[in-house]
């Protein structure tokens, strides 16, 4: 792991920044801590015509008006802190994007984490897409059963179109998965054969850090979710969904466990960057 001096210049500088925002968070803090202290203090002597009355018909109107006072300075103390805080946080995000954006173009390992980071991003959406297009299915099917039940009891025309249109539109979201198959297959191939490629448990030769877990199980390699179709009619569709639904909720669980995986080695060697910057 190599830092440049520009790197660790560019780092401490904005560190020193932040810590000055954070001290001024700090004092802003203290300030409004005492205000709202005398606020209470005064509010608590003051009497009915001074609450409610603005010391008007016997009441103190310099009582009444040092506590509005007090509650106006709280509320922008609020604000201003409120904004030194989002300061604070910018400054922070910032603090990592020079150091990401070094280490991109610089830095081997983070350039294979990254890598493994962007592979199981790219499948965790693939899988996330498909499975809301599972959802929306058995959803429409659960509308269209709900309607041919209504149907039955009825003898109203009108009724009876709307179950036929209900009907079309579970069959329309039934081909949408079906049409979707391939694509979520073909990028769960793609990912396991990128995990089956890139040395993954050593990232090669490079050297990572002590307490970066590397290790990836693959996910279901080989398994045809196509087989899953035989629909005959749309009176199928719900059971056959619901196994799909098993299948890839089992994916989805652990390709979220491979991003929360990948996306924490991509943090956690920031991490040690910047603390090596310090």
């Amino acid at each position: 792991m190599n830092i440049s001096n520009t790197l660790r210049e560019q780092v401490q500088v904005l560190e020193r920044e932040m810590d000055t925002h954070r001290n001024s968070v700090l004092q802003l803090e203290t300030q409004r801590n005492n205000a709202q202290t005398e606020y209470e203090s005064i509010y608590s002597q003051m009497n009915i015509r001074e609450k409610y009355f603005g010391g008007w018909f016997g009441g103190d109107k310099s009582i009444v008006q040092r506590s509005n006072g007090l509650e106006e300075s709280i509320l922008g103390y609020d604000l201003e802190i409120n904004q030194t805080k989002a300061v604070v946080q910018t400054t922070d995000s910032k603090i990592n994007e020079v150091i990401k954006s070094y280490l991109v173009q610089n830095d081997s390992t983070y350039q294979q984490l990254h890598a493994v980071f962007e592979n199981v991003e790219e499948v965790s959406k693939a899988v996330d897409l498909y499975m809301r297009r599972i959802n929306f299915a058995l959803s429409e099917i659960s509308d269209a059963q709900g309607m041919e039940t209504f149907d039955l009891f009825t003898k109203s025309t009108a009724i009876s179109v709307l179950s036929y249109m209900e009907n079309s539109e579970a069959q329309e979201a039934v081909n949408v998965v079906k049409n979707g198959t391939k694509p979520f297959q073909d990028s769960l191939q793609k990912y396991n054969g990128f995990l089956k490629s890139t040395p993954i448990a050593g990232l090669g030769n490079v050297n990572i850090e002590d307490g970066i877990d590397l290790m990836f199980d693959f996910i279901f390699d080989g398994f045809d979710f196509m087989s899953l179709f035989t629909l005959s009619s749309l009176s199928n569709a719900e059971s056959e969904l619901w196994q799909l639904h098993s299948k890839v909720s089992e994916v989805q669980g652990k390709i979220d466990k491979h991003y929360q995986k990948a996306k924490g080695n991509v943090e956690a060697y920031v991490c040690t960057v910047r603390e090596k910057c310090a």
